[in-house]
């Protein structure tokens, strides 16, 4: 009789482990075939654990909607769980109960009543030593993706001309190469000019990053190349966030040469100064509003040394900011804003994907000589992580669904 039981007890969980795995497996193929990528998905004591890196929706939040339509749940799952990665590193994690996604689709439940019911955070340390020995579905590395965008930029106060413009055009190249490393390349070739005598293509950006994320919500950004405002050398960016998004304490080095690379890519430094870089800064995100309101205090790379204070709303993909900025080479305030543009939902990640720039932005100076400036190294994690921040995907998904 003992036997018996043994047996029944033993094929139960042969059973039950079976199911689990079609539903996990049915999981990521669903997944991957609507383009997600870095897919992991396991089962533990009725707990469903989903892993995924979009590339697909140009807006995090209307990627994770489309993750919650996908999933599929079995009579054994009880608690969900999702951990959203960019370039293979765990950002976000999401936690709720299968029954309240169920009622949600069905239309038992308002998606105001389901994000409330939902748990987000940033602190996912644990959860992302649960799924480091998962397997992955659809890597993201070693696929190539090329955008083309504007740039504009502009001088005011000529009455000869009072506005004067230049456009330029700027294909991008962009690789994953492995977990957090990045290779990016701009190329910029100038549309229309009205500024000055600059108007041969050449490269404006070829840089390698390093992401990592450290124990308790530290991150580090390493990049080296060639940076926008021709410079060439290092910089490292480090960010620890307190109390979820709320507060954000960073640092910033730099140690940088200006020189240029010309038609046929070759480096010219002539100039012999070493610029230094060497910035902390303070932020505090308004979560109400997703409204930051940040300081930075220090040696900008034309060597001034000063602070800029912003303020910055965040609209979902919309930004608009003020800021202003004092130095030891002047003031200045002024406004900036970021719209998207192109596709929403980009071609299938594919190892060669072409699509347009997610994104236009444009500073203006309102008063003052420029003071505090700053250069680009290309996309990172810490870059783009406002779009992971809890409060941007809870308002995000609520909006999505509203639309």
């Amino acid at each position: 009789m003992n036997l018996n039981k043994y047996l029944y007890f033993v094929l139960l969980i042969v059973i039950t482990s079976r199911v689990f795995g079609q539903n996990n497996l049915k999981t990521a193929q669903k997944l991957v075939e609507d383009g997600f990528e870095n897919v992991k998905v396991f089962s533990q004591i009725k707990h469903l654990y989903v892993s995924y890196e979009n590339n697909r929706y140009r807006f995090e939040a209307v990627a994770l909607s489309k993750v919650l339509e996908l999933i599929e749940l079995d009579d054994q799952t009880t608690n969900l769980t999702i951990l959203i990665q960019n370039k293979g590193i765990g950002i976000t994690a999401i936690r709720l109960e299968k029954l309240d996604l169920e009622s949600f689709k069905s239309g038992m439940l308002s998606i105001q009543d389901l994000v409330e019911s939902m748990t987000f955070t940033l602190s996912v340390d644990a959860l992302n030593r649960q799924f480091e020995d998962i397997e992955v579905f659809n890597p993201s590395y070693l696929k190539v993706d090329i955008s083309a965008g504007v740039t504009l930029d502009y001088f005011l106060g000529d009455f000869t001309n009072s506005i004067r413009q230049k456009v330029n055009v700027q294909p991008e190249f962009n690789t994953t190469l492995g977990q957090g490393i990045q290779l990016t390349a701009r190329y910029n070739m100038p549309y229309f000019n009205e500024i000055d005598d600059d108007n041969f293509n050449n490269m404006n950006l070829v840089a390698l990053s390093n992401d990592f994320r450290l124990r308790n919500n530290q991150f580090l950004n390493i990049s080296m190349g060639y940076f926008t405002q021709q410079q060439f050398g290092f910089h490292s960016t480090y960010n620890r966030f307190l109390y979820e998004e709320r507060l954000k304490l960073s640092v910033e080095m730099g140690l940088t040469r200006r020189g240029y690379l010309d038609e046929k890519f070759k480096p010219n430094t002539s100039y012999l100064v070493i610029n230094n870089t060497l910035m902390g800064g303070l932020t505090y995100r308004w979560i109400k509003y997703n409204t930051d309101i940040a300081l930075k205090y220090g040696t900008f790379y034309k060597q001034d040394l000063g602070y800029q204070v912003s303020y910055t709303r965040q609209m979902g993909e919309r930004y608009i900011g003020l800021f202003m900025k004092k130095t030891t080479f002047g003031d200045l305030v002024g406004f900036n804003f970021r719209v998207p543009i192109g596709e929403r939902k980009h071609l299938k990640p594919n190892r060669f994907r072409v699509r347009s720039k997610e994104f236009f932005e444009l500073e203006y100076n309102y008063s003052g000589k420029d003071v505090a400036e700053s250069y680009s190294t290309g996309q990172n994690i810490l870059s783009q992580m406002s779009e992971y921040y809890p409060s941007v995907l809870k308002s995000g998904l609520i909006a999505t669904h509203k639309n």
